[in-house]
């Protein structure tokens, strides 16, 4: 949803700059996406981490059937989501500054937003109709732990 609503305020200011100003937008828009770039990156490596460690924790729990392997797997799966959020972030923000080094057109950043938007949303029933299917599997039967886990 905050991608969504980023993506959404971006087109607006896209289509709201005249080309007499588009020159001064791109400029504003460049600095801060040279700031979040720059944040992004210092994360990554964070995030990386945890979400390693935190999948290791939960296989080791659920392998040795521990109580707390709900928890360590909650935990594992949270910091692999925060860490896909990122590398999406990441991706978008490259995608978009690429698309504004060859100075579009309001209507054509439109239909590149557009475009763009298209594709989350698909993205997103696919990662839904995995998540399912990923769920009605049962560990130990149909599928390992460890595979179990790296497909969620």
């Amino acid at each position: 949803m905050k991608l969504g609503f980023i993506l959404g305020a971006l087109l607006f200011c896209l289509c709201a700059t005249t080309p007499l100003h588009a020159g001064s937008v791109t400029k504003e828009f460049s600095a801060l996406w040279e700031a979040r770039d720059k944040d992004y990156r210092e994360q990554r490596p964070k995030l990386d981490k945890a979400a390693s460690e935190t999948a290791a924790s939960a296989v080791s729990a659920i392998l040795a059937n521990q109580e707390n392997a709900p928890i360590l797997l909650d935990a594992a799966l949270r910091a692999v989501q925060n860490l896909s959020e990122l590398v999406g972030r990441g991706q978008t923000l490259w995608a978009l500054r690429q698309h504004m080094d060859s100075k579009p057109s309001s209507s054509m950043s439109e239909a590149w937003m557009q475009g763009k938007m298209d594709e989350l949303s698909s993205a997103i029933k696919n990662a839904d109709a995995n998540e399912a299917q990923i769920r009605s599997t049962r560990i130990g039967r149909d599928v390992g732990v460890e595979a179990w886990v790296g497909a969620v």
